[in-house]
């Protein structure tokens, strides 16, 4: 839906209520300034639209239409596992209770593909979880209405129907095949080449076999799709899965394909032997060390993905939380001549708060209070501060006037560095009669406040 027109000029009303929006991306900055009226309704244009299509997803059907030309586009450019991306894919929204003629028409008009040459197989995910089309279309599944279809498809995602689209002319230009399969004992396999000197493999097309036959028969079939020469010898390989682990496996040619487990969606990976060759100058030489290869990198660039998107949404939490990290007389006692002997203490093992910036520090106090016990007349927090000689150590205790400040505000003040952290020592002094020791701010400047250790030099040992 298009937006309304932004008028140039703003309303001279001074009754009428306005917004304003600032367009960063102009090379200079504009500001306009909207009616409330204009606002308020395309909100509602735009809640109308999201109902429409609510309601006309009950009433379509998607469907994603592969064919060889887009697993030629993607394979080893986007993908190398598998055969398609379906996001990529042309799609067609039909109607759900139009019969699937509808759409084999529909792809004739936008492929230039007869009717009668479209045969469609419907996928299925494996549980070595691959994805690969697994049954031709019957001929009473061709006259059923969409919606049904995509029911008994996809159990997953009814709003949605993926299919690939085989096209296969005889001579005649009659078609090959019927819908259904003339016999179970066809196969339909898809064929990858790779080249180890130029560490590319890339889609040459799909072939029919016949299950009692064997991948001997086909090896001339295969070195004309590649281009080789009649006397190249080449091997073959099966891409059988690829989670959790790559798993591609040499085919024995002198067995049958019923032999060789292979079914209907099964990805058979040819090169040229590399047998009687020395090996040294590629760094893949056949098809399982190439697809590893390629595994782990994408397993690599998916992490740093993930780790770039985390660190986004750390950054934008930043400006909205911070991070108070408490340290206290047991945090010293615990780590001091154990895990670390210099200085007071280790803040990533301390007990951390995620606290939003605008809650008043009043606030936070109140919830150590539920966490370690400690009334809040009883606690006194100490700023941390690096020093010239590189130590870290509590430097001064927060006054009065800081504690009712923001913790936005107080993590600022407190830490010039990283203003996501605040990092605090929590003093927990009483008198005998149960009261505070000190008001809040040390009484005077005379007051120190130091910390003791305590070295055995029979035991050869530090505490707190």
């Amino acid at each position: 839906m298009d937006s309304p027109a932004i008028p140039c000029h703003a309303s001279t009303s001074a009754q009428q209520s306005c917004r304003r929006f600032t367009f960063s991306h102009s090379p200079a900055t504009l500001l306009l300034t909207l009616p409330m009226d204009v606002i308020v309704k395309k909100d509602q244009e735009e809640k109308l639209q999201k109902g429409k299509e609510k309601a006309e997803a009950c009433l379509y059907t998607m469907i994603k239409v592969a064919r060889d030309e887009d697993l030629a586009e993607q394979i080893g450019k986007e993908i190398y596992f598998d055969l398609v991306d379906h996001d990529k894919v042309r799609t067609f929204c039909i109607e759900k209770q139009m019969p699937f003629t509808q759409l084999k028409e529909e792809v004739a008009k936008a492929f230039g593909i007869p009717v009668q040459f479209q045969r469609y197989w419907i996928w299925a995910k494996r549980q070595n979880h691959t994805y690969r089309p697994d049954r031709a279309l019957t001929a009473q599944e061709e006259i059923q209405p969409v919606g049904e279809l995509r029911e008994v498809s996809n159990k997953w995602n009814n709003d949605e129907l993926k299919l690939f689209l085989e096209v296969e002319l005889c001579l005649d230009l009659r078609p090959l095949h019927p819908p259904g399969k003339t016999a179970r004992e066809e196969i339909l396999l898809f064929l990858k080449l790779y080249d180890p000197l130029k560490e590319t493999i890339r889609y040459v097309g799909h072939l029919f076999v016949k299950g009692s036959g064997k991948p001997l028969e086909i090896k001339t079939k295969l070195k004309e799709l590649a281009g080789f020469s009649p006397d190249e010898e080449i091997e073959l390989f099966e891409e059988i899965k690829f989670e959790p682990i790559v798993m591609c496996e040499e085919i024995d040619s002198m067995w049958s394909f019923c032999e060789c487990q292979l079914e209907d969606g099964d990805i058979i990976c040819f090169q040229k032997s590399l047998r009687n060759q020395s090996t040294e100058q590629y760094r893949f030489p056949e098809v399982p060390l190439f697809l590893e290869y390629m595994y782990n990198r994408r397993v690599r660039v998916k992490k740093e993905q993930e780790e770039k998107v985390q660190k986004g949404k750390e950054k934008a939490e930043a400006c909205l939380y911070t991070m108070i990290k408490v340290a206290r007389d047991e945090d010293l006692g615990e780590q001091i001549g154990k895990e670390i002997y210099f200085d007071l203490v280790d803040h990533d093992k301390v007990r951390s708060f995620r606290i939003e910036k605008q809650m008043p520090f009043t606030q936070f106090k109140e919830d150590i209070a539920m966490t370690f016990g400690i009334p809040v007349q009883f606690q006194r927090y100490w700023l941390w501060a690096k020093r010239k000689n590189h130590t870290y150590r509590p430097q001064r205790a927060l006054t009065a006037q800081e504690e009712i400040q923001t913790v936005g505000e107080l993590s600022e003040v407190s830490n010039k560095w990283n203003n996501s952290e605040l990092r605090i020592y929590l003093e927990v002094e009483l008198c005998l009669d149960l009261r505070p020791l000190y008001p809040l701010g040390k009484t005077t400047r005379e007051e120190i406040l130091l910390f003791l250790k305590f070295y055995d030099p029979l035991k050869e040992r530090i505490r707190y």
